[in-house]
């Protein structure tokens, strides 16, 4: 690296992970993995619920508020995208919330990136609509 790289490296240093994704843990995620967090293998997963619900331990994709336990919980949802490195994704569907499971219609194997396209380009596989987040 030249002395100006090295310059504009220390005044405009790259993005955490915690930064780039949004996710808390992202930084810890990309030393127990060794890789980027935008490569770690792990699931994504929709949850469809007939009536809006409020779902506990969200992504701040969708209007959240404070749990009062120091978390996030959304406004009353009808989807839910979300995505885990963990090898039982329904361990972190369970964190979502009491009765949350059932509403679970969707897990198959991707990445922080996949759930991201999931959420702006596919729809719910049980009633067809749009999972953008923030719309129902």
């Amino acid at each position: 690296m030249n002395d100006a790289a090295a310059v504009a490296a220390r005044a405009f240093p790259a993005p955490s992970a915690v930064e780039r994704t949004g996710i808390p843990n992202a930084d810890a995620l990309e030393v127990k993995y060794g890789m980027p967090m935008e490569q770690i293998p792990g699931h994504v997963y929709v949850l469809h619920f007939d009536e809006p619900t409020v779902v506990k331990s969200v992504s701040t994709d969708y209007p959240t508020r404070r749990d009062g336990r120091g978390g996030f919980e959304s406004q009353p949802l009808t989807h839910y995208v979300g995505w885990t490195q963990r090898a039982n994704p329904r361990a972190r569907v369970y964190q979502h919330g009491t009765g949350v499971i059932g509403g679970l219609v969707l897990i198959e194997p991707g990445t922080i990136h996949d759930e991201e396209r999931t959420k702006r380009e596919s729809s719910c596989p049980k009633c067809g609509q749009a999972l953008v987040p923030g719309h129902g």
